[in-house]
């Protein structure tokens, strides 16, 4: 009798994505997975962004003000949100797939957010104990620095909640059920834009106004998401949920506890190198003036939100990936990756090709400062170059979803040296300003794309291997 070459499992949704015998393609169900994560994930840093436009109004000191702050918020949301979501994402994917483990999700998910809770107030402690220092470290202009103190107290209240909203989200990933985290972190994000004109400009609350408004929706969000996982979808996590009231997590076992921790480490490598890398072009930007600070400031907030958008593509490429990798074998993981690549391939051409098209209107959005828009020009052409390679991302979520994780940490050290050795190259030599930042960057982005390119070319030999197997089979049968 002839085989059934199988194929590829779709990754399931929110709900059952079959009706009257009809299965959507694994490339539409990918791209909704894809779309509801890059929501979740733009959320908050179009808050920041929302304060970014809210805080220009007050002046270009105040713009200044929030440079230095939103490096130290991305140094802890990348050492902590880039490993402990990305490693939730992964064992959970893998432990809901395993019938083998009974209650494994539910120790990793525990650990996880008792390892996030705890490590968030850690921070939280730590960064508001000494805020001078921290923000002399980064680059402050000491003209500014009231300002900064300012904003800083308030919005380190935050910080434990946003490693929370980031670890849940990354929980729900892992299920292929993003659309919860869009809804609440999107419902945060509006009560965020809201809040801030009234704390800023109707209780007189300056900056301070813009963190507290933050913080308050941070930690709604992240309440309203542990609710919800908790309660109404606790089936979907393997969570053992009473008829009435909330399921309970065990206590994380000290076996689960190494087992995360230890690919945390592996991860942890990655984010070190992230956070390095944009601290230094922080600092260098900001060590320049205080319209170079500004002007810093405008680019990466610009930017920002669209490369943490495309982390979509890195966290759902762990997630379906890993899942198929554990369902049906490293063949299929690499389809499933082959087909978040093209999508990646062709939102990144988009997103560099606008952005390109309004490189000279988009910053006059957020700032009317004529010095701070002639600095602001000589940045774009690198940014819209890092842009238009983001497909990465997809290539990068295929190698950690089929477990080639330390390849990926060692690549980071290859790029942030070319990085350094480019923004100095474009500053000393050149004379550009906060475009040398960028352009290190670059340099820093094109590294990565190309090393995980030749990589996932490595294993698409496997990949083709499998197929000419499998046709050959059809044609015997």
């Amino acid at each position: 009798p002839s085989k059934e070459v199988p194929i590829a499992p779709a990754p399931q949704t929110d709900k059952a994505q079959e009706s009257a015998g009809h299965k959507p393609s694994m490339f539409w169900v990918l791209a909704a997975q894809v779309g509801a994560c890059c929501a979740a994930a733009i959320a908050d840093p179009l808050c920041t962004l929302a304060d970014t436009y809210f805080i220009s109004a007050l002046g270009t000191a105040e713009l200044a003000s929030m440079s230095p702050n939103v490096a130290i918020c991305n140094v802890f949301a990348t050492l902590a949100g880039s490993s402990l979501p990305l490693v939730s994402t992964t064992l959970v994917a893998r432990a809901l797939v395993d019938r083998s483990e009974k209650g494994e999700a539910a120790q990793i998910i525990s650990v996880a957010f008792f390892v996030s809770l705890v490590i968030g107030l850690a921070a939280a402690v730590a960064l508001m104990s000494a805020p001078v220092a921290w923000l002399s470290g980064f680059g402050c202009d000491p003209e500014v620095m009231g300002l900064a103190k300012s904003y800083f107290f308030y919005r380190m209240i935050g910080v434990p909640a946003s490693l929370l909203v980031l670890t849940l989200q990354g929980i729900y990933s892992a299920a292929l059920a993003n659309r919860t985290p869009v809804v609440v972190i999107a419902l945060a994000g509006l009560g965020n834009v809201i809040l801030d004109p009234i704390l800023m400009f109707t209780f007189n609350m300056g900056v301070a106004g813009a963190a507290i408004a933050t913080s308050v929706t941070q930690w709604c969000a992240a309440g309203v998401l542990l609710y919800l996982m908790l309660g109404r979808d606790a089936e979907k996590f393997k969570l053992k949920k009473p008829p009435l009231g909330l399921a309970s997590l065990p206590l994380p076992s000290m076996a689960r506890a190494k087992k995360f921790l230890s690919l945390a480490f592996d991860m942890l490598v990655r984010a070190v190198n992230i956070s390095l890398t944009w601290s230094v072009a922080a600092v260098a930007a900001n060590q320049l003036g205080m319209i170079s600070s500004a002007a810093y400031q405008l680019v990466y907030q610009q930017a920002i939100w669209i490369i943490l958008g495309m982390g979509a593509f890195t966290t759902v490429g762990m997630a379906a990936v890993g899942r198929a990798d554990q369902e049906q074998g490293k063949a299929y993981a690499l389809e499933t990756g082959l087909v978040l690549f093209k999508q990646a391939l062709a939102v990144s051409a988009v997103i560099g090709g606008v952005v390109w098209m309004f490189k000279a209107s988009i910053p006059t959005i957020f700032s009317r400062d004529l010095a701070v828009l002639a600095e602001v020009g000589p940045a774009m052409t690198p940014v819209v170059a890092i842009l238009a390679i983001l497909w990465y991302k997809a290539l990068e979520g295929l190698l950690i979803g089929i477990k080639d994780v330390k390849f990926v940490s060692r690549q980071y050290f290859w790029a942030m040296g070319l990085s350094l050795l480019t923004g100095l190259y474009f500053k000393f030599c050149l004379a550009t300003s906060v475009g040398s930042v960028w352009w290190g960057l670059l340099a820093y982005y094109g590294v990565l794309t190309v090393q995980f390119s030749l990589r996932a070319m490595k294993h698409a030999g496997v990949f083709r291997q499998f197929h000419q197997q499998e046709a050959l089979k059809m044609k015997l049968a």
